[in-house]
């Protein structure tokens, strides 16, 4: 399971923060979480087709 928000954003995402709470409470339960905070694959690409359009105009 991947997600952009933290865990903390849920709440306003799915609107009840106690459901949330129980909910990352089951996720989290003998699980490793990773924190990636490098830039996107797919948003470099984005970023690269961005600036090529730009220099065509």
């Amino acid at each position: 399971m991947s997600s952009n928000k933290s865990f903390s954003g849920w709440a306003e995402i799915f609107g009840d923060a106690v459901a949330v709470a129980a909910m990352v409470d089951r996720l989290v339960h003998h699980s490793e979480i990773i924190v990636l905070k490098d830039d996107s694959y797919r948003l470099k690409g984005k970023h690269k087709e961005v600036t090529a359009a730009e220099q065509t105009h």
